[in-house]
């Protein structure tokens, strides 16, 4: 009796770890040939030169009503003491400014991200330029900061293999996608591979200063080779599907565990 009972347990105990290694042996075949291609066995630290735009979210500013609008709306009156008032939604346009220089120095094995860059205030080549500014997101970091680590390929490929990534689809503007998903400080952090086998995103949810969640999402286009790895040319980042930052890579440089 002794023996079946244990020999019972002992069953009750693989049925309940097969989900995780199932989950984990997902993650590896649907994130492999990404992994391949960033070489993330063999890479420890990246290194990547960029420039581009950034698009910066100001104060919103109200929009005037349209008095003709609001009447050809059935709303006969602009002005807010009448129950037939509607207030205008917030004119949430961002200020552009132009990206100079952003270097990115990725430590994997810290899970770190130093980010330094030089900004101007138009496109203008005679623009004036900010000084050099560096933001270093390191493990103490808040989320508001340490997000952008997850963000980057090599960052949430290499978090997604050493966790318990849980792989699931999604469909988006009508192609089905593999969505490997895992948690890090309490948020979930999505990666998207399309079925041509390549992490096109990656996504993730920031609380905002007053409080509502910010929808964030990293686009990865045109993978190239660049400094020995593939690496995506062009990086766009979107928050609640405003245009924050587009980046056009111009280098990419690696640290490897051979060197």
């Amino acid at each position: 009796m002794a023996k079946n009972a244990w020999q019972g347990l002992a069953l009750s105990m693989l049925w309940l770890a097969l989900p995780f290694a199932a989950n984990a042996q997902g993650a590896a075949a649907v994130l492999g040939p990404t992994a391949d291609a960033l070489k993330i066995a063999d890479v420890t630290t990246v290194r990547v030169v960029a420039a581009g735009s950034g698009y910066e979210k100001g104060n919103p500013q109200p929009i005037v009503p349209d008095r003709e609008a609001l009447a050809a709306a059935g709303r006969a009156t602009a002005d807010p003491s009448s129950p037939m008032y509607v207030p205008p939604p917030a004119d949430r346009r961002r200020s552009y400014y132009r990206i100079v220089s952003h270097v990115e120095e990725i430590d994997l094995a810290a899970e770190s991200l130093e980010i330094e860059e030089v900004r101007a205030e138009s496109s203008a080549p005679n623009a004036a330029r900010t000084p050099a500014s560096t933001t270093t997101v390191d493990a103490s970091a808040d989320w508001s900061e340490r997000h952008r680590y997850w963000l980057t390929p090599h960052g949430f490929v290499r978090g997604a293999l050493a966790r318990n990534a849980s792989v699931g689809t999604e469909t988006v503007a009508g192609t089905e996608y593999r969505v490997v998903s895992f948690t890090v400080d309490g948020h979930e952090v999505r990666g998207y591979v399309d079925p041509e086998d390549k992490l096109v995103r990656v996504r993730t949810t920031v609380a905002s200063e007053d409080g509502e969640a910010t929808d964030v999402i990293e686009s990865f286009f045109d993978w190239k080779d660049q400094g020995g790895l593939a690496f995506p040319s062009i990086l766009i980042r979107k928050e609640n599907d405003e245009l924050a930052e587009v980046l056009v890579v111009q280098s990419v440089d690696t640290g490897t565990t051979a060197g």
